[in-house]
């Protein structure tokens, strides 16, 4: 493939991947106006713009290329003809780089400098179609990435094979030997910028020096700021931890999603150099690393642990038995493991257990790195599930069937729990271990949803760790920031359930879902549905939106699914009339309707028809079970009739609840609320009592019920004087934030409740 300037001709080699990439490009924009390719320096996305370049002039189309490198603007025509305009900010102003109707397509190559990149913007492109070539840095293209949500896409570009890297020498850069690139690959993985770099006379291979100088700085790094590279973005001072690390789009039985990313280790020897500095760390702090790494599957998540486990095992060494798994499940035979301290070399039975067992074996290993297995004798497959906390030598908790690939160390194991019973618990593919926690004090995490994670400041900030959230029913705008997410995210990564419980109406909700945390349960209109996550994305299907520090499975799409036990129990107060048009499929299908108050039968519209007839105004527009009554929809012939409805002048039969939330009265059935929906989900989740194994977190006055029925609640932000008045009555039972607010005061309040989470783990374990 040629450059089309005729002021210099180059040759470039079109890579595998960028005939997929394009046609996925031409599918977004259908849907989205503008691509964002990232990938690892040096792996090709600019190459990427050039073949897009190609296929467009072949197709007659007229092409806008800003190359940020060189500085340069060109127009491409479909004849083959073009014009160059020097200094790309100048043409910025002059030209406003899409400001011409017969623009199709823009393609754009960022410079290298990240500030730069900032006096780019959604609206210098007119509505044009783009494609960026980004590198992995937080800053690139800072104010362009703000566009829509909806009107952009990301897309990942993954490193070369072998295969690939030589077929490419061949055509390209047949000056750089065989041996030589196979000698760099096996240093410094497939980036085509290395691989074919400059070869000094006398035997300098410059480009592998290059690589090798970086790794020295970044192995440091690993180790100092260990998860620094999680994100799949680092500053530019820190480029260099991609000599160690790559960006790969994810592949799943030969299957590649573009869309989402993982990060790999560049090679076996930066492996070996990765594994060899994290074993400087601790145990516990291995551990840690190990816990808190943000993919779930992968290499990056495999080689911390591969140092987690041979540190374990040198210091505590292995003594239980592992438990026989079987087609069908755990089955009764048993394997003993037994290792002294600091034995370097484990031998364990034959491991190679044909393919007849192994679905057995990919089931049972699902949630753990590629690399690993169980361990086989005749025909019995022994394995024993990853646990998700560092245990202590106190107790009988050791290690068994994980590949670990390094030379000294050739054991077969991961880390498990091997207890008296030898009890085997179910492997989960979700970011949350399904393992029961019998001796921890909290099972479950319940969480308000409006002015406790969300809050609604006056101007919408400017900040690439705030996302906000779709404008509600009556046009409140709502933020959450990236922290937030973040540390929900890490609350059920420790294993506890976490459920969203909110007196939002349901079409509300369901339009929020992809901006809030991913939870366990989300239940609307206090308390009254309840709706669990699924992997059956036909039906009503939830695309989480991105935010800072998201990993692929945060980003995960999932479908949703209504508990239909407990809408049975609300069907009597509240009767089938509000469900109807407002069911999950209605909103999968946009087709969702809504029978007016005084039409629907059941005791708790019964008390709405009287209010009516009172002159006030109700809100039941997406509520099933509920209705609201607020003071800026009242008339003025009504004002007076809502403050007696305040003073509780009219009060609610015995089947119907009362409870102020942001300002605003919610009216809902007595055996609903938050409280009661709660200890109806601790129990069904976990199996335990919310009394005595649940935590909670709120604001306002609908959530002091359930705050004071939980073991402890976590308040970031106090909205009424009700709650201030149970935390001064019950101090003890209450952690307020004071002195910060909105999403600064959330984060500060999940922050001291994971630390109460991890001391509750340490005093256990």
């Amino acid at each position: 493939m040629n450059w089309p300037a005729a002021d210099r001709e180059k040759i470039y080699a079109s890579q595998q991947s960028y005939q997929e990439l394009f046609a996925r490009c031409e599918l977004l924009f259908e849907h989205v106006q503008g691509v964002f390719l990232k990938g690892t320096p040096g792996i090709g996305k600019s190459c990427f713009l050039d073949f897009v370049l190609h296929r467009y002039l072949n197709n007659g189309k007229k092409v806008l290329y800003v190359s940020g490198p060189r500085d340069w603007v060109y127009t491409f025509y479909p004849d083959g003809t073009f014009d160059k305009n020097y200094d790309v900010k100048k043409s910025l102003i002059e030209m406003e780089l899409a400001n011409d109707e017969d623009i199709d397509i823009v393609l754009f190559d960022p410079q290298e400098d990240s500030a730069v990149t900032l006096q780019f913007q959604k609206s210098h492109f007119h509505g044009k179609k783009f494609i960026v070539a980004m590198k992995p840095d937080p800053q690139n293209c800072k104010k362009l990435r703000k566009t829509s949500l909806t009107s952009k896409a990301t897309l990942y570009l993954g490193t070369l094979s072998l295969p690939e890297a030589e077929a490419m020498r061949a055509a390209c850069y047949p000056h750089v030997l065989a041996d030589l690139l196979r000698t760099r690959y096996e240093v410094m993985g497939g980036i085509p910028r290395y691989l074919f770099g400059t070869f000094l006379p006398g035997g300098v291979d410059e480009a592998k020096n290059e690589v090798e100088q970086m790794q020295l700085r970044a192995l440091n790094e690993a180790v100092e700021h260990p998860l620094q590279i999680d994100g799949g973005e680092v500053a530019s001072d820190f480029e260099h931890l991609w000599s160690l690390y790559h960006i790969q789009p994810v592949s799943n039985a030969g299957v590649i999603d573009y869309h989402r990313y993982t990060i790999e280790i560049c090679c076996d020897d930066a492996r070996t150099k990765l594994r060899t500095k994290l074993m400087e760390k601790s145990v516990t702090a291995l551990w840690r690393l190990y816990r808190d790494t943000a993919e779930q599957h992968g290499g990056l998540r495999g080689l911390r642990y591969e140092a987690y486990a041979h540190k374990k095992t040198l210091s505590e060494g292995l003594d239980g038995r592992a438990p026989c798994l079987t087609q069908r499940g755990t089955g009764k035979g048993s394997l003993s493991v037994n290792t002294p301290v600091a034995l370097q070399k484990i031998v364990l039975p034959d491991n190679n257990v044909g393919p007849h067992f192994q679905a057995a074996i990919n089931q049972a290993t699902q949630s753990t790195d590629g690399r690993d297995c169980t361990v086989s004798q005749k025909c019995q497959h022994y394995t024993l599930q990853a646990m998700d906390k560092e245990p202590s030598t106190k107790r009988n908790f050791y290690i068994a069937s994980m590949i670990c690939r390094w030379s000294v160390f050739q054991l077969l194991c991961v880390l498990v729990t091997m207890s008296s019973s030898m009890a085997a618990t179910a492997t989960s593919s979700t970011s949350t271990s399904d393992k029961s926690f019998s001796n921890l004090d909290t099972k479950c995490v319940f969480s308000d949803v409006d002015g406790t994670l969300v809050h609604y400041p006056e101007n919408l900030p400017d900040d690439d760790f705030i996302v906000a959230l779709p404008p509600s029913a009556t046009g409140m705008r709502a933020i959450i920031s990236s922290g937030t997410l973040q540390k929900c995210h890490d609350i059920r990564k420790s294993g506890r359930k976490l459920v969203l419980v909110s007196g939002m109406r349901t079409s509300t909700l369901l339009t929020r879902i992809p901006y809030l945390p991913r939870a366990d349960a989300y239940c609307s209109e206090a308390g009254g549905r309840i709706f669990y996550p699924t992997d059956d994305t036909s039906g009503f299907c939830v695309e989480p939106q991105p935010f800072k520090g998201a990993t692929y499975d945060d980003l995960k799409p999932f479908g949703l699914t209504e508990d239909t036990e407990w809408r049975k129990t609300m069907e009597k107060p509240a009767g089938l009339d509000g469900f109807a048009g407002q069911e999950l499929m209605n909103f999968a299908k946009g087709s969702q309707s809504n029978v007016p108050a005084s039409l629907r039968q059941g005791l708790i519209w019964d008390y709405a028809r009287e209010l009516e007839g009172r002159g006030l105004v109700l809100d039941s527009k997406g509520y099933a079970t509920a209705f609201r009554v607020t003071a800026k929809q009242q008339p003025e012939t009504a004002m007076e009739v809502f403050r007696a409805l305040q003073e509780n002048k009219f009060p609610c039969p015995p089947e119907v609840t009362t409870r102020t939330n942001l300002g605003s009265m919610d009216f809902y059935p007595t055996i609903s609320g938050k409280k009661n929906c709660c200890e109806y989900l601790a129990m069904k989740l976990t199996g335990a009592s919310f009394a005595e194994h649940a935590v909670c977190m709120g604001d306002d006055d609908n959530d002091i019920e359930m705050a004071l029925a939980s073991r402890h609640a976590f308040i970031p932000t106090v909205t009424s004087d009700t709650m201030d008045e149970a935390i001064s009555q019950h101090p003890g039972h209450f952690t307020a934030i004071r002195g910060v607010e909105d999403t600064m005061a959330t984060e500060k309040a999940l922050e001291a409740l994971l630390k109460m989470l991890q001391e509750e783990e340490e005093a256990t374990f």
